[in-house]
């Protein structure tokens, strides 16, 4: 089993911006449309640039990437999991890549609006870094996983419900809940079920 670093998928480990912090924030997180609490990690970047004065195309030149990039983060378009870890089948030598997404339940499943945070929404953005191919170039594994783990059945099959409707890599997604601690060395023994609510593995 091989850790990686959640960041790693970002390209931004190691990295560290400098700026001001202005005392007209309130001002600006209200003129910017600015998210009135932060859920997601896109919603803590947008409100430190605001509150810091600094333009979406400035913070990509400070970090060293384009513009079209600190959007997609802003806008949780480039899935952030909880922790990345990888499976090897003895006998094949075979990689697996696993995004663990650690359900909270506090994200609404689905929302009438596309653009606002949602489990439908970040699975979408699975599925399309999927399409890229992104794990095959940066990590050199051709197989992905993206294991959901909640507490209860009931959030499980709402969550499969939105897998299903992905058109493009529904079969990457499992979902599992538990009650008590996980880790990626007792992920094997969980029951995990796929977006048509089948008993699916992580190694097949």
């Amino acid at each position: 089993m091989v850790a990686q670093p959640a960041c790693g998928l970002l390209g931004i480990c190691q990295r560290q911006v400098t700026a001001s912090f202005p005392k007209a924030s309130r001002h600006w997180r209200k003129v910017k449309h600015a998210p009135k609490v932060a859920n997601t990690l896109g919603d803590h970047l947008r409100l430190a640039r605001i509150d810091r004065g600094l333009k979406q195309t400035e913070v990509a030149e400070m970090l060293g990437v384009v513009y079209q990039t600190v959007v997609k983060w802003e806008n949780n378009m480039t899935p952030i999991p909880d922790r990345v870890f990888a499976l090897e089948s003895g006998d094949k030598g075979e990689r697996i890549l696993c995004f663990l997404e650690a359900d909270r339940g506090t994200m609404p499943v689905e929302r009438a609006k596309h653009d606002a945070s949602s489990i439908a929404r970040k699975l979408l953005a699975y599925a399309q870094t999927w399409k890229t191919g992104i794990h095959r170039s940066r990590f050199g594994i051709s197989r992905v996983r993206v294991l959901t783990v909640t507490t209860s059945e009931s959030r499980c099959q709402s969550i499969r419900s939105a897998a299903s409707t992905v058109s493009a890599g529904h079969g990457i997604f499992l979902q599992t809940h538990i009650t008590s601690g996980f880790s990626p060395e007792t992920c094997l023994g969980c029951v995990w079920r796929n977006a048509a609510n089948e008993l699916g593995s992580l190694l097949d």
